[in-house]
């Protein structure tokens, strides 16, 4: 990301100002490939996952059940701080985000 930053600094066109606030967006910015490094330990996955029931033979019920942990564990992060590391989509999309929680001035 270093190269960009070099690019957008002789860049003619920008402002100083223009110029300084794409370098603190770049900066900004992380690489999240692959998938996130906590999947390689079981005992934090296991963790995640331990309030979750499977009820066998009844779909709609662990869906449902499914659905309101994921709903709880969604309003219980309103009150935490941001966790920048934490990835907003799987590992199998391949798509460019911009979190809108990391405020620029």
């Amino acid at each position: 990301m270093a190269t960009f930053v070099d690019i957008l600094q002789s860049e003619d066109w920008l402002t100083e100002h223009a110029k300084e606030f794409a370098k603190e967006k770049v900066d900004a910015m992380s690489k999240k490939i692959g998938y996130p490094n906590y999947l390689d330990d079981l005992k934090l996955v296991d963790n995640d996952y331990k309030t979750y029931i499977v009820y066998d033979g009844n779909y709609y019920k662990t869906k449902f059940q499914f659905y309101h942990m994921y709903q709880k564990d969604i309003l219980e992060r309103i009150i935490k701080k941001v966790d920048r590391e934490r990835w907003v989509a799987g590992a199998a999309l391949v798509k460019c985000f911009f979190t809108v929680q990391i405020r620029m001035r």
